[in-house]
């Protein structure tokens, strides 16, 4: 099936809780994934720099079909607790252009906002993300907002800021 973005009419985004209510009680897709598009720090040992990230939930690249060049995606689990799952999935142009290609990658800790989190992952070249006109340079975990915001979005239902995509059945 494909993929398909989904709205309800000018509400905009939805909160954490109602996106997984919504996942929880569909029927209509195979499969629901959402995400929020934000800017986030690169910082460490290596001149700091600001790129676009998305937070994501655990099934982001399943639902969009798309397979990790190097390592892995997000595990269920990486879907639980806040802040549980300080794993990252990189680009592979921020994997060319900041860590020169390097195969020993996966393992390796970056910070972002000044928090350790382990690469785990990198996607094909021709991944850029799911926001059409901004490439996205990392994937984190969604229950990792916490160490990103401030607020506690994940059991806010007043705060509207995960876009939600479905696969269609």
């Amino acid at each position: 099936g494909q993929v398909v973005a989904v709205t309800r009419n000018r509400a905009g985004p939805f909160s954490y809780p109602d996106f997984k209510d919504l996942r929880d009680g569909s029927k209509s897709f195979s499969g629901m994934t959402a995400f929020a598009l934000a800017p986030m720090s690169l910082t460490g040992k290596e001149k700091p720099e600001r790129v676009w990230g998305m937070l994501v939930t655990a099934n982001y690249f399943p639902v969009l079909g798309v397979r990790p060049m190097l390592g892995r995606g997000f595990l269920p689990s990486e879907e639980g607790a806040a802040n549980a799952a300080p794993v990252a999935v990189i680009s592979y142009r921020l994997w060319q252009r900041r860590f020169g290609g390097d195969q020993t990658i996966l393992g390796r800790t970056i910070h972002i906002n000044t928090h350790p989190f382990t690469i785990v992952g990198v996607t094909p070249p021709v991944f850029q993300g799911s926001t059409s006109g901004l490439r996205a340079e990392m994937w984190l975990p969604v229950t990792m907002t916490p160490e990103l915001v401030k607020g506690d979005w994940l059991a806010e239902r007043g705060t509207k800021w995960l876009q939600p995509l479905g696969r269609l059945r």
